[in-house]
C-alpha cells in the first residue's frame, strides 16, 4: 500500500470514527438508555473482535506498536458497537410504537455562552448569547432536557403540559421523535 492510501486510510479512520462517536453522542440524549449499555456493548465489540482488528490495522495504517494498535483498535470498534446500540435503539424504533406523551414542565434555565470567531488564527471572543432549556417530566417519572427558543422560553410556565412524541425503540428503551 502506496503512503498516500496509507496517509488517507488514517485520516479515513479518525474523522470515522469521531463522527461515529458524536453521532451516538447525539442519538443518546434523545434516548433514555443508561450510560452503561452503550459502554459495555462498545468494549465487549472491541474485545471480540481484538485479534482480526491487531492484523487489519497493522497492515491497513501501518503501525507496528501493541499498544498504539490496541487504543486503535479499541476507539475504533468501540465506536462502532456504541453507535450499533444507540443508533440501533433509535432508529430501529417502529412506527407502530409511535405515542404522544404529556410531559409536565418542572423547570426552566438559561445559559451564557460565548461567541468567538477567528482573526489571524487566533479565537477572539466577540460576545454572549443566551440557550433557553426546559426540564420535562415524563410519564414513568423520566426526566428530559430539551433547548427551546426564545419565545417558547417566555410563554412557559412551571406545571404547564407539553406534547412529546416518544416511541419505543429497537433494543426496548424509548427515544424521543418529533
Amino acid at each position: 500500500m502506496s503512503n498516500k492510501k496509507r496517509r488517507f486510510a488514517r485520516i479515513a479512520t479518525g474523522v470515522l470514527t469521531v463522527l461515529l462517536l458524536l453521532w451516538s453522542g447525539g442519538l443518546y440524549t434523545l434516548s433514555f438508555m443508561p450510560w452503561w449499555i452503550p459502554v459495555l456493548i462498545g468494549i465487549a465489540f472491541a474485545v471480540v473482535t481484538i485479534s482480526a482488528g491487531m492484523k487489519m490495522w497493522r497492515s491497513v495504517l501501518n503501525v507496528n506498536g501493541r499498544i498504539a494498535l490496541i487504543l486503535i483498535h479499541v476507539l475504533v470498534a468501540g465506536s462502532i458497537g456504541a453507535f450499533a446500540v444507540v443508533g440501533g435503539n433509535y432508529y430501529g424504533a417502529p412506527e407502530s410504537s409511535a405515542r404522544d406523551v404529556d410531559a409536565i414542565v418542572i423547570g426552566k434555565h438559561s445559559e451564557k455562552r460565548n461567541r468567538y470567531r477567528t482573526l489571524r488564527r487566533r479565537r477572539v471572543k466577540t460576545g454572549e448569547y443566551q440557550v433557553y432549556y426546559v426540564d420535562l417530566l415524563l410519564p414513568d417519572s423520566l426526566h428530559t432536557k430539551r433547548q427551546i427558543n426564545v419565545g417558547e422560553y417566555t410563554k412557559i410556565r412551571m406545571g404547564q403540559v407539553r406534547h412529546i412524541g416518544m416511541r419505543d425503540g429497537f433494543w426496548g428503551y424509548p427515544v424521543i421523535r418529533n
